[in-house]
């Protein structure tokens, strides 16, 4: 694994976070943020209204108090439905792990996996951004997503997009897999971009409940 520092601001951590592991040796002195706190083997728990709203786990997490972030390295979280929360919504892992609580922003990478279990979708990819307050799930431009649905459907891809509250989904390159329609029907979803040269054919796979 690459070993850098974060980065002097909150800007700059969102941008280097997934190939990062943490150091507080190297680059100390004047410009450099700090966490407050720094814990090894921690479990946090969130409260919202007086109910467990997420669990998380890292092997390693920074807190930044200043910003309302957490970094994880080696994480997992459980996030519960707001109506019940005894009921799992959401469950993730990653290597590392970016949480802007005040913007409900978390960023997954290094190897992130991503369950949607009311959807009972299962995402995995080299990372992904879950920005809760539009619904809105994405994997990076040119990051390959795998998608595994209940009834057997498996589809990946590049420029993947999402809508959890929509339940849409959507690819924008090097599309290929297998989509059940029906009772038992496989189409399939093979896609790869067919231009030479300068020119590129922009394949498109979409999934709406």
């Amino acid at each position: 694994m690459t070993v850098c520092r974060l980065a002097a601001s909150l800007t700059a951590i969102l941008l280097v976070f997934s190939s990062c592991s943490f150091n507080y040796t190297e680059g100390e002195g004047e410009g450099k943020i700090l966490p407050e706190m720094v814990i090894s083997g921690a479990q946090a728990t969130r409260y919202e209204d007086a109910r467990v709203s997420m669990v998380f786990s890292a092997d390693t997490l920074e807190v930044y108090d200043s910003e309302r972030v957490w970094a994880g390295e080696d994480v997992s979280f459980v996030e519960y439905d707001s109506d019940d929360a005894s009921s799992i919504a959401v469950e993730g892992s990653a290597g590392m792990m970016l949480i802007d609580d005040k913007n409900e922003v978390y960023s997954l990478g290094n190897s992130a996996t991503f369950y949607m279990k009311k959807d009972d979708i299962r995402l995995s990819a080299p990372d992904i951004k879950w920005t809760k307050k539009i619904n809105r799930i994405a994997g990076s431009e040119l990051g390959i997503v795998e998608i595994r649905e209940e009834d057997g459907s498996i589809i990946q891809g590049a420029g993947f997009t999402a809508d959890t509250l929509k339940r849409e989904f959507l690819f924008s390159r090097d599309v290929s897999g297998s989509m059940i329609l029906g009772e038992g029907t496989a189409a399939d979803a093979a896609a790869e971009d067919a231009a030479a040269g300068d020119t590129a054919a922009e394949d498109t796979a979409s999934h709406e409940e």
